[in-house]
Formats: structure tokens, C-alpha cells, sequence
């Protein structure tokens, strides 16, 4: 399987007259064809590259990042991550399904950067994780909107969602160690690296 940024292909198209802020052609999967994923000021829609046609659509206020893509579901069909605009100095991250458009996990919290970039990686189980910033955040259910404290605006976390635990959210932390990490062609040993790197502490736990 190919990586998601392997798959992926972009045109920022600015403030167009109709809204239109991005065009993604994302792969299909059992497919040689690409659909389109089309970013507006207030919706997000997925046409089959075959004829145009709308696969689904989604309607979301305040959407002002990129869909950032990643194996969120167990159908190998990329889903998205998106940050959404909630009231003044909070955000929502959303994962929405790539096959059926809906919203598969959800979180409300505070922060204050205009833009936050977020991204992903493909695990060895050919899953992704979502890394994305916001300020401190404590315990909650991540799909409640519910926020129990928060931090001065200036102290922006790093946060990790990883699909197969929906419902524990990671604060990564910068610190410098010993990492151990397989680099390389497949069976060749692992090679111990010495660099900056993240350790991790729990921010909520849930069912």
C-alpha cells in the first residue's frame, strides 16, 4: 500500500467567488482512478473521478484547514482530519469516514492560533495517527464537547490521536533520548538514533 502523501495531489485555489478553498485528488482504493475531495468555506464534498458526480457531502461551519488524510477506519479507505472553527479561542478536530462522509470521532478545545497544521503517519498495522496542536486540554470524553480547564493561550500542546485507541488522547512532550527506530530495507536490524524526539503522557481516558 502506498502512503497517504503518496496518494495525494493539491491546488489551493485562495477566496474563489464560490468558496472553494481546495482541491485534493485522493486515490480509491481497488481502483486506477482518483476522486475529487473539494474544500469550501462551509462544506466538504467527495465526487467519483469517473463522472463527477457526488459521492457525499458534508456541511461544516467554520472550516478553515486542510483536510489532512490518514487510515482512520478499517476499510484501507483514507478518512480526514479537520480542524473547525467553534467560538472564539476554541476549535474542533473531527475525523470524518472517507466511504460514507460521517463523523467518526470528534473533540472540542481551546486554542487560539489562527492556523494550526496538523498531520499524519502510517503505522506498521497500515493505520495513521493525527498529530495536531491546541492548548493544554484535561480529562474528557473525546467525543463529548465538554472542556474541565485550560491553559494560558501561549502554551500550545502537541497532541496524538491514534486510531486504535479513539478514546485516549496523548500530549506529546519535546525531549531529547536514545530512540530506537527501523530504518532501511524490511529485515534489516533496527538503528539506534540520537535526536530530539516526543515521550508522551496520557491526557484522558475513556470507553
Amino acid at each position: 500500500m502506498k502512503t497517504v502523501f503518496e496518494t495525494l495531489w493539491f491546488w489551493p485555489l485562495g477566496n474563489c467567488s464560490d468558496g472553494v478553498e481546495l482541491l485534493q485528488m485522493v486515490k480509491a482504493p481497488d481502483s486506477n482512478c482518483s476522486n475529487l475531495l473539494i474544500t469550501t468555506r462551509q462544506s466538504l464534498v467527495l465526487l467519483r473521478g469517473q463522472n463527477l458526480t457526488p459521492y457525499w457531502a458534508l456541511r461544516l461551519q467554520g472550516l478553515r484547514s486542510q483536510p489532512t488524510p490518514g487510515y482512520f477506519t478499517d476499510d484501507q479507505t483514507l478518512d480526514f482530519l479537520l480542524q473547525i472553527q467553534d467560538g472564539v479561542g476554541m476549535k474542533k478536530m473531527m475525523v470524518v469516514d472517507g466511504d460514507s462522509g460521517s463523523i467518526v470521532w470528534s473533540y472540542r478545545a481551546p486554542c487560539h492560533m489562527k492556523e494550526t497544521p496538523a498531520t499524519s503517519a502510517v503505522t506498521s498495522d497500515q493505520k495513521s495517527v493525527f498529530l495536531f496542536w491546541a492548548e493544554g486540554l484535561s480529562a474528557a470524553s473525546p467525543n463529548s464537547d465538554i472542556i474541565l480547564g485550560t491553559e494560558p493561550p501561549s502554551l500550545h500542546h502537541l497532541y496524538l490521536l491514534h486510531p486504535a485507541f479513539p478514546s485516549i488522547l496523548l500530549d506529546l512532550a519535546n525531549t531529547t533520548g536514545t530512540v530506537t527506530a527501523s530504518e532501511g530495507q524490511q529485515g534489516q536490524a533496527p538503528k539506534a538514533i540520537q535526536q530530539p524526539w516526543w515521550s508522551a503522557s496520557l491526557v484522558y481516558g475513556g470507553h
